[in-house]
């Protein structure tokens, strides 16, 4: 979608540690000092060895991509948490190259993300334009869902916690539409994702499963490649 350019998302990273000793995140304040040869604010170009020269690598994931086989087809339910949702940015723009909503709008897609404030919801904007249909843009996500852990009367709320209050969608996604399900963000909040999975086909399955058998259901999605996780930290 953008030829000659890489695309990256960062969330930059500051702190304080429970001492009051102010800390930041090495590769994301790193970057946000770079100097880019095209500054945000301005229209001209810097001269270019006046820009700062950052080497990278990449490591290709090549299990967390939408289905193959027609893609604009399929019901994906996806879990981002903070940068996260890097990976799901370029699902979005595959679905737009497709024009996916022309080829079938009745397919569930819904986008659960996950972060600390507004203030930290990133590519807002971007997303906002992809909720309907317009002479631009096509509609992409049938629902986005976002979770603010901070600021909810002192009490931390998380993706698992806002997941209970749509049970009967997660539910019907999985075992009806046939959902691909997508996880990406840190272990341990993955870990927490699945679990609330597995209590929701436990509680809200009319064949009243135990949570063993909800547990193992799960595992048998991550096994057949119908859950994908890109974890990390």
């Amino acid at each position: 979608m953008n030829p000659g350019q890489l695309h990256i998302t960062v969330s930059v990273v500051t702190y304080k540690t429970t001492r009051g000793i102010q800390r930041e995140g090495l590769c994301s304040n790193y970057l946000k000092r770079t100097i880019p040869v095209v500054p945000e604010e301005e229209d001209e170009r810097i001269l270019e060895e006046k820009a700062t020269k950052v080497q990278l690598f990449v490591i290709p994931n090549v299990h967390f991509r939408l289905p193959t086989n027609n893609p604009s087809d399929h019901a994906i339910l996806m879990f981002a948490i903070g940068s996260g949702l890097a990976p799901f940015r370029s699902f979005w723009q595959e679905l737009q190259t497709f024009q996916c909503s022309k080829t079938n709008n009745e397919v569930k897609r819904v986008l659960f993300m996950g972060c600390r404030t507004p203030d930290d919801f990133l590519h807002a904007e971007e997303l906002q334009t992809l909720m309907t249909t317009t002479e631009e843009n096509e509609q992409i996500f049938t629902d986005i869902i976002p979770v603010f852990s901070r600021g909810n009367n002192g009490a931390k709320r998380y993706i698992q916690h806002a997941m209970l209050d749509y049970e009967q969608l997660i539910y019907s996604m999985i075992t009806k539409d046939n959902s691909f399900i997508y996880m990406c963000g840190s272990t341990r909040a993955c870990q927490s994702i699945e679990s609330a999975l597995a209590s929701i086909l436990e509680t809200s399955s009319q064949d009243k499963r135990s949570a063993k058998e909800a547990n193992d259901y799960v595992q048998k999605l991550k096994q057949t490649g119908v859950i994908k996780q890109d974890m990390f930290g």
